[in-house]
C-alpha cells in the first residue's frame, strides 16, 4: 500500500486494532493506517471479538480505534474490559454518535484511567486520523504508573509532624480580574516527610480524617493563615486568606467565637478571612452548619462554597446556607474553554452568583484561554498555575514584588512577563462597562476582599 508521508505522521512501529461492526469502515480505517505508515493492523467486529484478538495474540497493541454502537458488545463495555488489562492500549473513539455521547464516552475512558488520545466523528478523513495519532509517542502506560506511591501515614506520624513543625501552610495567589491586582491567597496544607519529602494533601488528609486529626490540621492552617495575613498587613499589603475547612470539623458551636478571637489576637479584620467548604461536606452536614455559618457571617467572615459545579445538590446548598462567595471548580473552568455545554454552565453560574450578590472565584486557571473566558464572563477573582503555583508563606512578599509592579498589571510565570491591561466586560444588557463602572457594580463584594 502506498504511503502518504505528507500528513506528517509516520508510525511504522505502531500496532493498531480497529473495532467496528461495519466492514466498509474497518477497511477504510485499515487503508488509512497503512497510508500513514502503520505496518501492523488487526480488525474486530465488536468488543467481544476485540478481546479475543487481544488475549489470543502475542502482539501488544499500542492503540485501539473503537466504535461505540456495536452488536453483542459495544464500545462502552470494551472500554471497561480494556481498563482491566495490565497494560491497556491507548484508545481512539471513532463514532457517528452525537457529540454529547462521544464526550461522555471520552470521560468514561478517563475515569477508567485509560489514555484516550482523541475522539473522531464519522465520517472522518485521513487528516483527522493523522492529527490524533500525531501525539502517539510514549509507550502505553497508565497515567499513574510513573508517579511515586504516596506513603500511608499513621496517626503517630501525623501527630509528630504537627509537633515537629513539619506541617506547612503554602499559599496560591488570587487576582482581581478587573484591576489585575493580587487581592488574596488560598492557604494550602503540606506535610514534609523525612523520607518522602513534601507531601500534597492527597497523600495524608484521608489518613488524618480516619485518625480524627483533620480538626487539628484545619486549626493549624487557620492559625497560620491569619498570622501570615497579619505579617503581610504589617508589610503594607492587605490580602484576604481563604482556608479550606471540612464540615465534619465544624461541629463546635463556639467555632465562630474562636475564629473571631484569633483575628483579634493578630489584628486581622474578619472580612479578610474566607472559609471554603466543599460541596460534598456541606451536603452531609447542612442542618448542623446553619448555626455556625450564620454566626461566622455575623462576625464579618466570608463563607465560600468550594468546588461548585461538581456536586449534585449545589443549588440547594446555595439556597439554604449563607454563602457569599462561589468558587467555580477547576474542572468546569478547564472544560469550558473547549466544551460549549460546560461554558454555558459556567456562564449561568456566574450570572446566578451575581444576581444573588455573591462574588465568584475561578480556580484552576491554567491557560490564557481560561483566563480570557472567566474574565469575559464576569468572574471576580481567578487563581491557578497560569498566575502562580502555590508557594511557601515566606515567599509571597517576594513574589508580589516581582509580579505586581503596577496596580493594573500582572505577570504570568508560565508566559514570562505579561502585562494585563484594564479589562472591559459586557453587562447582561450587552453594553460595555468601563473599569470604574465595574468597580461600582461589584462594590459590595470587593470590600471584603481587601485592597
Amino acid at each position: 500500500m502506498k504511503k502518504m508521508p505528507s500528513h506528517g505522521c509516520e508510525l511504522p512501529n505502531l500496532k493498531a486494532l480497529i473495532v467496528d461492526d461495519d466492514p466498509a469502515v474497518r477497511h477504510l480505517i485499515e487503508r488509512q493506517l497503512y497510508q500513514l505508515g502503520v505496518n501492523v493492523v488487526r480488525t474486530a467486529a465488536d468488543g467481544a471479538e476485540a478481546m479475543q484478538v487481544i488475549e489470543g495474540s502475542r502482539t501488544r497493541f499500542d492503540v485501539v480505534l473503537c466504535d461505540l454502537r456495536m452488536p453483542n458488545e459495544d464500545g462502552v463495555v470494551l472500554l471497561r474490559r480494556l481498563a482491566a488489562l495490565d497494560v491497556p492500549p491507548r484508545v481512539i473513539l471513532a463514532s457517528g454518535e452525537d457529540p454529547l455521547v462521544l464526550e461522555a464516552a471520552r470521560r468514561l475512558g478517563f475515569s477508567h484511567r485509560l489514555t484516550v488520545l482523541g475522539v473522531i466523528s464519522k465520517p472522518h478523513t485521513i487528516g483527522d486520523l493523522a492529527a490524533v495519532l500525531a501525539g502517539l509517542t510514549a509507550p502505553a502506560t497508565r497515567s499513574h504508573e510513573h508517579r511515586p506511591s504516596a506513603p500511608l501515614l499513621d496517626r503517630g506520624e501525623i501527630q509528630r509532624a504537627l509537633k515537629e513543625n513539619r506541617v506547612e501552610t503554602w499559599f496560591q495567589p488570587q487576582i482581581d480580574l478587573v484591576t489585575g491586582r493580587v487581592v488574596g491567597a488560598e492557604a494550602l496544607v503540606r506535610l514534609r516527610h523525612p523520607l518522602h519529602g513534601l507531601l500534597l494533601p492527597g497523600s495524608f488528609l484521608a489518613a488524618a480524617e480516619e485518625h480524627d486529626l483533620l480538626a487539628a490540621l484545619t486549626e493549624f492552617v487557620l492559625r497560620e493563615a491569619v498570622a501570615w495575613c497579619h505579617v503581610w498587613q504589617d508589610r503594607g499589603r492587605t490580602l484576604s486568606v481563604s482556608v479550606n475547612v471540612s464540615a465534619a470539623t465544624m461541629h463546635d458551636l463556639s467555632y465562630p467565637d474562636c475564629a473571631a478571637a484569633l483575628c483579634v489576637k493578630y489584628g486581622v479584620n474578619p472580612t479578610n478571612v474566607v472559609f471554603e467548604l466543599t460541596e460534598s461536606s456541606v451536603a452531609r452536614n447542612a442542618s448542623a452548619l446553619l448555626d455556625i455559618l450564620t454566626r461566622l457571617r455575623l462576625k464579618g467572615f466570608r463563607v465560600s462554597i468550594d468546588d461548585f459545579g461538581t456536586g449534585h445538590s449545589s443549588l440547594e446548598q446555595v439556597r439554604i446556607l449563607p454563602f457569599n462567595e462561589l468558587k467555580l471548580d477547576h474542572t468546569l473552568v478547564r472544560d469550558a474553554t473547549c466544551n460549549p455545554r460546560s461554558r454555558l454552565i459556567l456562564k449561568n453560574s456566574v450570572t446566578m452568583a451575581s444576581q444573588l450578590g455573591m462574588s465568584t472565584v475561578a480556580e484552576g486557571v491554567e491557560s490564557t484561554a481560561a483566563l480570557d473566558l472567566v474574565s469575559d464572563l464576569g468572574c471576580d477573582l481567578a487563581q491557578g498555575f497560569l498566575i502562580s503555583k502555590p508557594m511557601p508563606a515566606d515567599a509571597v512578599m517576594g513574589w508580589l514584588a516581582t509580579h505586581e509592579s503596577i496596580p493594573t498589571a500582572w505577570s504570568a510565570p508560565a508566559r514570562g512577563a505579561v502585562t494585563k491591561p484594564q479589562i472591559v466586560r459586557r453587562s447582561t444588557t450587552g453594553t460595555r462597562r468601563t473599569e470604574s463602572q465595574e468597580r461600582r457594580h461589584h462594590a459590595g463584594s470587593r470590600t471584603a476582599l481587601g485592597g
